[in-house]
């Protein structure tokens, strides 16, 4: 709850900057700035976060923040730019939790539709992206449902939709499980969205396209998961413009992204304050959503949709093997030094183990963590600097920070190729 409040008053400071205060967009400025150079050097050390981590916790703080500020600049403003091509970078390259990757999609459809602009931008790393990552174009299609969603009865939406439909309608068709649920899924949105319009010639360019994909032969369990996706509150029920609110923002999103509860902020907490950004939204529809199953998998490291039938649904989300944040670790102080030093004395044996002629990164990384959990002495290495590698790190999960690790070079006997007589 303390933490909770530490945040709550950072976003107070936050929604206490004016629009047209010259100081105050100074201020944001140097705060974006901040801000984005953050995001970068965390980018750079790490591409993903185990679910609720403190890397996943600090990357979903940090966007949050970056929203509320992208509202506040000026139409037009470069940093919003900046931003934007920070949210596409992120996720094509980061894989990032579905927290953060919803806050990230979010940005980009306020950033598309506040700047007309940016549509080149987008679509520019839409088709970079395909060659780059084929697990990305689920985040670019969700962008294109959300802002064609947006742009509805705007004399933008025609053009939008001539160059979303041609980027939805491979994806809908392609080999790719998850894609191809995705794909199918936004184009049609975009279609429906096109006939409600009356976009006439849209719908005759690529009405022959269009019954094709609903032929098309389904993969197994093509249905059953599309049933899903649909359901999700994401496509479901969530509105870019109509649900931006702290109450969105700080309580809704987080709770059905299944991140830890510690990082809900009650839309209460903001009564009574100042602020350009609504506190609450106008329905209780978001209220009345729970977390999707492919949010829960996800988050534990699972395949989002599985073609597998076999498996109970039950048992894919329960089944969800995490770590769990050391706190005391992430706020050292003197008594918290005291209390790691007192858990690793209390919790280990007199068990050494010698890896340091096994040379495979990942075996090293799992070892580290099963010696944790064995509360071993020593965990000897041939070099220390194995511990910095990200085969490493994505196995240890932080093993390494909770035993003693030792190095021992390997020793080359000057001697050895000589052949002794006797």
């Amino acid at each position: 709850m303390a933490d909770g409040k530490v945040r709550f008053q950072g976003l107070r400071f936050l929604l206490s900057l004016k629009k047209e205060n010259a100081q105050h967009l100074e201020m944001a400025e140097n705060l974006l700035e901040a801000l984005l150079l953050e995001d970068r050097t965390m980018a750079a050390s790490k591409t993903r976060y185990f679910s609720n981590s403190h890397g996943h916790r600090c990357k979903h703080r940090l966007w949050v923040a970056l929203m509320i500020l992208q509202d506040l600049l000026p139409v037009g403003h470069q940093k919003a730019t900046e931003i934007m091509e920070a949210a596409l970078s992120g996720l094509v390259d980061d894989n990032p939790q579905p927290s953060v990757r919803f806050l990230q999609e979010w940005s980009v459809v306020r950033a598309i539709y506040r700047l007309p602009s940016l549509e080149t931008v987008f679509w520019k790393a839409m088709d970079t992206a395909m060659e780059q990552r084929a697990g990305a174009m689920v985040s670019f299609l969700a962008i294109i449902g959300h802002t064609t969603r947006c742009l509805v009865g705007t004399d933008r939406l025609e053009n939008f939709a001539s160059n979303g439909l041609p980027r939805c309608i491979p994806w809908a068709m392609a080999q790719h499980f998850t894609p191809r649920l995705y794909g199918t899924i936004i184009l049609d949105i975009v279609w429906k969205i096109c006939e409600s319009s009356k976009i006439q010639s849209l719908i005759d360019e690529y009405s022959t396209v269009r019954r094709i994909v609903l032929h098309a032969p389904d993969m197994p369990n093509t249905q059953r998961n599309l049933e899903k996706l649909c359901q999700d509150f994401y496509f479901g029920v969530f509105h870019p413009l109509d649900h931006f609110t702290l109450e969105t923002l700080c309580f809704h999103l987080p709770r059905l992204s299944h991140f830890v509860a510690e990082e809900w902020l009650p839309v209460d907490w903001f009564t009574g304050i100042a602020s350009w950004i609504p506190q609450r939204n106008s329905d209780d529809r978001l209220a009345e959503c729970t977390p999707a199953e492919w949010v829960a998998r996800a988050a534990g490291g699972a395949p989002a949709f599985s073609q597998d039938d076999s498996i109970s649904p039950a048992v894919t989300v329960r089944n969800v093997q995490k770590k769990i944040t050391p706190w005391k670790q992430m706020l050292p102080d003197v008594n918290s030094l005291a209390v790691s030093a007192s858990r690793k004395k209390t919790t280990t044996n007199d068990l050494i183990v010698i890896a340091s002629l096994i040379d495979r990164v990942p075996n090293l990384g799992g070892l580290c963590r099963t010696c944790e959990v064995l509360g071993v002495k020593d965990f000897v290495l041939s070099t220390l600097r194995v511990t910095e590698e990200k085969d490493f790190i994505s196995l240890s999960v932080s093993a390494e920070k909770w035993i003693n690790v030792l190095e021992v070079r390997h020793f080359k006997n000057k001697y050895s190729n000589v052949v002794f007589k006797f």
